[in-house]
């Protein structure tokens, strides 16, 4: 017989446990008991059952204020609590039914006992299937708010690499205006090859030293006639050009020149790093889509070649939001692990 269900018992009267211990077991139900006392609570959230069985009148612990401490717990809010008493007190029995989920009254009937049992576990099976459902909606609703997040990241990404490539366009026709030699051609390359490797990977400062670097520069860029200081030394500094560099580059370029070339160098570092943002923003929603997509086996047949090593890098993908910093997730995945046949949508809230 399979097993239907963790039944916990909560009583002091050894006879009436066994009793009731053996017309569970016999019906399919696992059973675990306590005495009471102060340590039932802690009984019960190692248990974990699917309800419990509570004497009204133990010797050694008061139950409903044994109750109001399952009900504060985390673990014990959703198990459905079934009182215990005698059948000619009457004032036990109206506040077990006020308090309680439910009422089993001594000398027990079994059919009686058997029908509200499984009435009260096929309610706690309810609300934990309920729970499981609500945490996969909130994982599946995160993952969802961050590829908005990232969407939204990527429009205005796309706004800002607007006016930044008018600017750099700008910059460029005033540019042509100037007598460019080879020399200054090659340096021109080189500083875009530059900026394309540092939009990969910035110099890392914290926002202390960079703006200690930034307000350095100031002085020199405002020295030589460049504009808007405060929009080009981030991009100098991103760069990690210091004074030192800027004033190679003086040596190359005659100083109206020079002022162009500044602006420039900060226009194509500001537009790699917005195409990156851009094409990191993107993948990330085409990533999260395809696997809120995989995920619930979306337009898919219930049973269906499953690759589990894929469902476990998808659930990872929706569930990304619950790894804290510090987690580390190591994959271990065998090489030749075959396709099951199972309900791939079930399969991944295991």
């Amino acid at each position: 017989m399979f097993d239907r269900g963790l039944v916990f018992i909560v009583d002091d009267d050894a006879s009436s446990v066994a009793d009731l211990q053996a017309l569970l077991e016999k019906d399919g139900y696992t059973v675990g008991r306590t005495a009471g006392g102060e340590d039932a609570l802690d009984a019960i959230a190692t248990a974990r059952p699917n309800v419990v069985l509570l004497d009204v009148h133990l010797a050694y612990a008061d139950p409903f204020e044994l109750l109001d401490a399952l009900k504060q717990s985390q673990h014990g809010r959703d198990i459905p609590l079934i009182f215990m008493t005698n059948l000619d007190d009457a004032e036990a029995r109206v506040k077990g039914l006020e308090s309680g989920d439910d009422l089993i009254v001594k000398p027990f009937d079994a059919r009686e006992v058997l029908a509200r049992i499984e009435r009260q576990v096929t309610v706690s099976k309810v609300r934990a299937a309920l729970r499981e459902s609500e945490a996969k909606f909130r994982s599946v609703m995160e993952s969802a708010i961050d590829a908005i997040i990232s969407g939204n990241a990527a429009r205005c990404g796309a706004a800002q690499l607007q006016t930044t490539f008018a600017e750099w366009q700008s910059v460029q026709l005033r540019m042509g205006e100037q007598r460019l030699d080879q020399t200054h051609l090659g340096t021109l390359v080189e500083l875009d090859r530059i900026a394309r490797a540092r939009a990969r990977k910035p110099t890392d400062l914290n926002a202390l030293a960079r703006s200690d670097e930034e307000v350095a520069l100031e002085p020199w860029l405002e020295k030589r006639g460049t504009e808007d200081t405060w929009k080009v030394a981030p991009a100098l500094v991103s760069l990690a050009y210091g004074e030192s560099d800027l004033d190679g580059l003086a040596g190359i370029f005659n100083p109206q020149q020079l002022a162009l070339v500044i602006e420039w160098l900060g226009c194509t570092y500001a537009i790699y790093s917005l195409v990156g943002e851009i094409g990191l923003s993107t993948g990330r929603i085409a990533e999260i889509v395809k696997a809120l997509k995989n995920y619930a086996y979306m337009n898919q047949a219930p049973v269906q070649s499953v690759d589990v090593r894929e469902g476990l890098d998808n659930t990872l993908i929706i569930l990304h939001n619950k790894l804290k910093k510090g987690v580390t997730v190591l994959r271990e995945y065998a090489e030749d692990l075959p396709l099951i046949q199972a309900y791939a949508s079930e399969l991944n809230q295991v």
